[in-house]
């Protein structure tokens, strides 16, 4: 059985992954057929997520495991080369320690199999994010599959699009007042909307740019098209910008290795710029984000009395969240341990801003782990520049979309996973072979 699961791995593997990926159309088709509220849709979503395909998942990720471990144990794989080649599972595996010790040290340890009932993310669902997706997504080496998985994604993007469009115009033309005037699809809120927009406008790009096949590239120029209207629709100003720098990370991942300017990732960028200009035709909001960012940095700056506001009230939410940092910098409060208080002073139960959740979660040393998992993945890329594939470059840029814009987000159970998906896919174990056929450090 055991030889079993190793044998099969990469299959098992990409059955995880692609269960989470397509969860977004599962839920969608289940709101076609239920009346969806105001910014909160059916409460199915939290059970396809949590109770089936979270399970399912883990299951099968044990099963990987264990074929792996066996192999590992059958052939004698000295264990320091091992650890040296899977850097960024090292740390996360850390980390994941680290969160155990935490939630004893904090009295946290009924949230792992339960968590607040607002934000839907038991200890366990954060755990998995390591352990479950990023892990089988490293797994996985095959350009062609990498590419396919990403192809998946971003269909799946391109029907959610779809659906959220029709309830917006729906919502328009006062067909329906339940419907949330802003494009939310499946999700909770606008913002969580938005970071799922920010990775599947730079997977399409990047499509659009590195794709094997010529239709690839036309759907992912396709994709990035509606995305971005959306996108610009649902005004999430943290994913727009973070979609700025991905698309600057691309075009100069892309000089540095294929050693020549890109010009498809620069039309690219283009066509996000046109469209977003276009849609301010519709609606302006966007660019008036755009100009009250310039607001709020200003009073940051000169520490102006509504200096608090700043960021849709995120710099308030953020200043408070690094005072109860610094009065827990090892161990921080556990999984949602901050929640009563922070919403009690800011009407927001999460700091916003991923970096300070894992600090006021599970301390410094907790963050740190995670920095150093997910610098490790990019440094791994540049290191194997020379051998750094266009799928593996393509999943990259994915994760990049979403590691920005999670500077001024949260993790959220039914976005989060996509980034470590493709941040494992993104994981190149592979170094360029010198002249005596040796790999290059």
């Amino acid at each position: 059985m055991l030889d079993f699961f190793y044998r099969y791995r990469g299959n098992l593997c990409i059955l995880v992954l692609c269960l989470y990926i397509v969860s977004p159309v599962i839920e969608t088709v289940v709101c076609l057929f239920n009346r969806v509220e105001r910014y909160y849709p059916l409460i199915s979503y939290p059970i396809v997520i949590l109770h089936i395909i979270l399970p399912i998942c883990i299951l099968l990720a044990l099963a990987v495991y264990a074929g792996v471990i066996r192999n590992i144990v059958i052939t004698r794989r000295p264990l320091r080369p091992l650890l040296r080649e899977n850097l960024p599972m090292v740390f996360f595996g850390l980390l994941v320690l680290w969160i155990a010790v935490d939630s004893v040290v904090t009295g946290t340890l009924g949230t792992w199999f339960e968590g607040h009932w607002y934000t839907n993310e038991p200890t366990i669902l954060a755990v998995a994010y390591f352990l479950v997706w990023f892990a089988c997504a490293t797994l996985i080496r095959s350009p062609e599959q990498k590419e396919r998985i990403a192809l998946l994604s971003v269909v799946c993007s391109i029907l959610v699009a779809v659906y959220a469009l029709a309830h917006h115009f729906l919502s328009r033309a006062g067909l329906d007042a339940s419907i949330s005037s802003l494009p939310v699809a499946v999700f909770f809120n606008i913002n969580h909307y938005g970071y799922y927009l920010a990775i599947h406008v730079m997977l399409a790009a990047a499509m659009f740019a590195l794709g094997s096949k010529k239709a690839y590239r036309i759907l992912g120029l396709a994709a990035l098209a509606i995305n971005t209207a959306v996108l610009n629709l649902n005004n999430t100003l943290g994913a727009w910008l973070a979609c700025c720098a991905g698309f600057l990370f691309l075009l100069i991942v892309c000089a540095i290795v294929h050693r020549r300017f890109s010009w498809r990732a620069l039309i690219g960028l283009g066509v996000f710029l046109v469209i977003s200009g276009i849609m301010r035709i519709w609606t302006n909001q966007m660019f008036a984000s755009v100009q009250n960012l310039a607001l709020d940095i200003q009073r940051v700056v000169t520490d102006a009395e509504d200096a608090g506001r700043a960021g849709s009230g995120r710099w308030r939410i953020w200043k408070l969240t690094a005072e109860l940092i610094a009065q827990k910098p090892i161990f921080g409060y556990g999984n949602e341990g901050i929640f009563d208080v922070l919403e009690a002073a800011t009407k927001n139960g999460r700091p916003h801003n991923e970096l300070l959740q894992y600090a006021v979660f599970y301390g410094i040393p907790g963050l740190v782990l995670y920095l150093c998992g997910v610098m490790s993945v990019f440094l791994a890329g540049y290191r194997a520049r020379k051998a750094l594939d266009g799928p593996t470059l393509l999943c990259l840029t994915g994760a990049f979309g979403y590691l920005v814009s999670s500077l001024v987000g949260n993790t959220k159970f039914y976005v989060t996973p996509l980034f470590f998906i493709f941040l494992g896919l993104g994981f190149c174990k592979d170094r360029p072979r010198r002249r005596d056929g040796t790999k290059e450090a």
